[in-house]
């Protein structure tokens, strides 16, 4: 056979190669991208794959690279097997342990307190008291907001959504709801955020559009950017910027018991025993000053119901919040860059690796030549992560190609030889 013919067959088998490998990453990509940003949906173990573990996130994570640190948050957490059973059984007497804790919080000087539950529209008899702790507190308190997504809001209308609805949802997929109006005087200042989480945990959650009226979500109602729970508690930090982001940025992970936590019942009362009256009892006096005194503060459940998946195992979801916050005060999570980057990042290795196997004259050494190229690229890019914090990942499909390659320079070899005889 002629050479002419044979060098042609393998420059497409080659283009072949190149196109089908970016094809199919930057697609992957670009799903998991969507995937990953949403709120709207509670993490599925089985979307996982070999791509969206994000190896090289968590090889940068799993060394603790850029890990937060525990300086600026504490959690008061409130449990089922240590709080009284009347907490959990009727919501108004945790609404009224959140006003206890909210007033004991507020006198130690905190920089804030975060209320990691939402205030439901159901009365209760103690909403003039939490209204009244809320006006006195005088450090800026945040509360969650609650919202529905798309099968959420389905059962709350009793109607499957209209076409027009559910064209709606391509722009936001929360309906802000069910969040009591406080009324409380102008100035007080009581702010709200929202409680999801990114499908992906990894990623440090900053805003989502979301509709403000499960009744108006049609193509003619706005859907606004709400900030999350962390981005409004960082942003009460004095010299904290929470950033702007066009995608939100993958954090490290303190451990569950390197967070600085206090259990509901010893914040509320000094000597806490069983059947102790925790609404009048004798309180702790100054023994938790230092602790709470300029600290975000944060107030939520920690049950087995709001369990999350991280890569340092289940934590419950206030400890999230409060990694999280302390992400964005000290600046410890890693920027990706932008798609585009990534596509040119990876076509950029593409064709080194290609330049590789053509001037190596030999599968083998192409094919050691290109893993020792795309290491030296994964260094570099571990070394850019951990100095600037920005995360450039573009050699995943270079490490698949280079394989697939070697398998195209064994052919071409085996052809060459057989054209010699």
């Amino acid at each position: 056979m002629p050479a002419g013919p044979k060098s042609a067959r393998s420059y497409v088998i080659r283009g072949i190669i190149y196109v089908v490998v970016g094809v199919v990453f930057t697609f992957a990509e670009y799903a998991w991208h969507l995937w990953s940003e949403k709120p709207c949906d509670p993490p599925d173990a089985g979307t996982e794959s070999a791509l969206t573990t994000r190896s090289f996130y968590t090889y940068l994570t799993t060394l603790d690279w850029r890990k937060p640190e525990n300086r600026i948050t504490v959690v008061i957490t409130i449990r089922a097997d240590r709080e009284p059973k009347e907490v959990f059984d009727a919501f108004c007497a945790h609404r009224e342990m959140l006003a206890h804790l909210i007033k004991e919080v507020s006198v130690r000087r905190p920089i804030s307190i975060v209320v990691d539950n939402y205030l439901s529209d159901e009365p209760c008899p103690v909403d003039a008291q939490i209204k009244q702790t809320l006006q006195d507190a005088g450090v800026p308190v945040i509360l969650g907001l609650h919202t529905l997504n798309k099968s959420q809001l389905q059962h709350f209308l009793g109607r499957p959504l209209t076409d027009q609805e559910l064209k709606s949802f391509e722009r936001a997929c929360l309906v802000v709801h069910d969040n009591k109006n406080l009324g409380l005087p102008e100035g007080t200042p009581l702010h709200y955020g929202l409680i999801r989480f990114n499908a992906d945990t990894r990623k440090l959650p900053l805003a989502w559009n979301v509709f403000t009226d499960p009744g108006h979500i049609g193509p003619q109602d706005r859907a606004d950017p709400e900030p999350t729970l962390a981005a409004v508690a960082a942003a009460t930090v004095p010299n904290v910027k929470v950033p702007a982001l066009e995608a939100h940025p993958y954090t490290s992970f303190l451990r569950d018991y390197e967070i600085s936590a206090i259990p509901a019942m010893e914040v509320l009362c000094a000597q806490y025993r069983p059947g102790t009256d925790w609404r009048n009892c004798e309180k702790s006096g100054k023994a938790l000053d230092a602790r709470l005194e300029h600290r975000v503060v944060l107030i939520g459940d920690d049950v087995d119901a709001d369990q999350h998946d991280t890569p340092v195992g289940s934590m419950a979801g206030v400890l999230l919040h409060a990694n999280y916050i302390e992400s964005l005060v000290g600046e410890r999570y890693f920027r990706p860059i932008g798609e585009v980057w990534q596509i040119v990042g990876g076509i950029l290795l593409l064709v080194l690796i290609e330049f590789i196997y053509v001037e190596s004259g030999s599968p083998l050494a192409g094919l050691a030549f290109s893993i020792g190229a795309t290491a030296v690229v994964w260094f570099l890019c571990a070394l850019v992560s951990i100095m600037t914090g920005i995360l450039p990942v573009i050699w995943v499909p270079g490490a698949v190609a280079l394989f697939l390659r070697f398998g195209e320079a064994i052919r071409e070899r085996v052809m060459g030889e057989h054209a010699k005889e």
